[in-house]
């Protein structure tokens, strides 16, 4: 899905206002005995202080059950850790 951003970010000396806040796989079912990796591509915000942690929220659906990947809090032993990165220097 699209929309609107909280806030406007520098993209290449451009302002983006909007573009992708949701990413929805749906390409049918994945049995448990088969992986695969998901992948997507972005930008970080250059303003985000180095060693902050960003997370990516999902929910995972399963038949007709949901798991809900969404503990952004970083705590050791979340149930449900959301997806996280730690921002680092480039080397």
């Amino acid at each position: 899905a699209t929309g609107d951003y909280a806030k406007s970010y520098d993209s290449h000396a451009e302002a983006v206002t909007q573009g992708v806040t949701e990413i929805i796989w749906s390409g049918g079912e994945l049995p448990d005995d088969w992986y695969d990796e998901f992948v997507f591509r972005g930008s970080i915000d250059a303003t985000l202080p180095v060693y902050s942690r960003v997370s990516f929220p999902l929910i995972q659906t399963c038949g007709e059950l949901d798991h809900p990947w969404i503990d952004t809090s970083g705590a050791t032993g979340a149930e449900m850790p959301a997806l996280s990165m730690t921002i680092t220097l480039a080397e």
